[in-house]
């Protein structure tokens, strides 16, 4: 089974809204609802599991039932840390062994069923699959002394997106030692899954498919929904 894991457990602060950003509505309709509506029609996808911040849990499940988020499972609380709220999700979904679980934050609306279907095929082919693309920025790492600096080539990196899909197995094995603080690294669930030890093969991420994070996003992402609603009533 391939199961999602969306994440809406955010308050998003830097928007600068006064409800937290998924559900600010963009075009009659919030945000989170335009990931909801992909992983729904997406044919690959079987179940969804959507974890809120606690206290908009029932406007959320308003959201589903208004939209006809039919393959949602069940809504549960977002925890403290991203892992956290990962956490929730694969509880309430109660996975198998070799079910995939298939993550992203719904923070990123314009994600596609294109990139959906790749991190499967990935993940089905090498036991991960982590939406990516090549590093189009100057990388560099600041030392304690902010002024002193060390160039990365761009060469040899790659820009995370989402999704992240996992074989459910691996994915648990890696967190249960992150959790018995076997090791020591960033809390997402990649950098858990690679500091356990895991390879993380890369999947397709399209340039369209950004985050959230400030409200100039928002402006952007409503421009992008508003030409997209106009080319389309000029077809009809």
């Amino acid at each position: 089974m391939n199961i999602a894991i969306l994440l809406a457990g955010g308050v998003g602060a830097r928007v600068g809204a006064e409800i937290p950003k998924q559900f600010i509505e963009v075009e009659g309709k919030p945000i989170m609802v335009y990931t909801l509506e992909t992983f729904q029609k997406n044919e690959q996808i079987e179940e969804i599991i959507l974890v809120c911040v606690e206290n908009w849990l029932e406007k959320a499940r308003y959201y589903c039932e208004k939209f006809n988020i039919s393959k949602l499972k069940t809504i549960v609380a977002g925890g403290t840390e991203f892992i956290d709220s990962c956490i929730n999700g694969l509880e309430a979904a109660n996975p198998q062994e070799d079910d995939l679980i298939v993550i992203t934050s719904v923070d990123r609306p314009l994600i596609s069923n294109e990139e959906i279907d790749d991190s499967i095929r990935v993940c089905q082919e090498h036991g991960s699959g982590v939406a990516a693309r090549k590093c189009s920025l100057c990388m560099f790492k600041v030392g304690s002394d902010t002024t002193k600096s060390k160039e990365y080539l761009r060469d040899g990196l790659v820009q995370t997106a989402t999704p992240w899909t996992f074989k459910y197995s691996k994915l648990k094995n890696a967190i249960d030692r992150y959790l018995n603080k076997d090791f020591v690294c960033e809390s997402y669930p990649v950098a858990i899954y690679a500091a356990a030890g895991n390879e993380v093969h890369f999947s397709k991420a399209l340039p369209q498919n950004f985050k959230i994070t400030e409200k100039y996003d928002v402006k952007m992402f409503e421009e992008i929904i508003k030409e997209g609603n106009k080319k389309q009533n000029d077809k009809n």
